[in-house]
């Protein structure tokens, strides 16, 4: 018998466990030891390479892409900051300059960004991370379209 940090009584008896339960306890300690060290060093090789000067968010999101050639594509959003954003699919968008939906979460309204894509590298078997600087609100874009003398961009 020992007292505990209240001063009462405690036993010093554990129930017995089978085998199979100590294994399987075993296994789940094991798994949980392991994936806090691969946090901890996703989080230190994350602090290490981060080099932007703007806060960015984790942003996990589905959006829309449409393309100059006005085709649409369904992507993830993996992370948003004031000046950029980076996503994920199954398309390399490398130098396009694309119109980014990002629904509201009310699900009525939407933010329409221009994004011009700067970078492309893949992340899996059909997997590209694309990231992009945004240019402009999309409505914007499109009234400065209307104003600018024909030869513009």
């Amino acid at each position: 018998m020992r007292r505990n940090k209240d001063g009462r009584l405690m036993s010093d008896y554990t129930a017995p466990v089978s085998s199979r339960v100590h294994l399987e306890q075993s296994q789940q300690a094991d798994i949980q030891k392991t994936v806090r060290q691969i946090i901890q060093q996703y989080r230190s090789a994350g602090e290490r390479v981060e080099r932007r000067e703007e806060d960015r968010i984790h942003f996990v999101q589905p959006v829309k892409v449409r393309t100059e050639s006005q085709r649409e594509y369904t992507l993830l959003a993996l992370d948003l900051s004031s000046t950029g954003i980076c996503l994920i699919g199954t398309h390399r968008f490398l130098g396009q300059k694309v119109r980014v939906s990002i629904p509201a979460s009310d699900g009525t309204t939407c933010w329409d960004f221009v994004v011009r894509i700067l970078w492309t590298c893949p992340v899996g078997e059909g997997l590209f991370e694309n990231g992009g600087t945004l240019l402009a609100l999309a409505d914007a874009a499109k009234e400065q379209e209307g104003t600018r003398p024909s030869g513009g961009e």
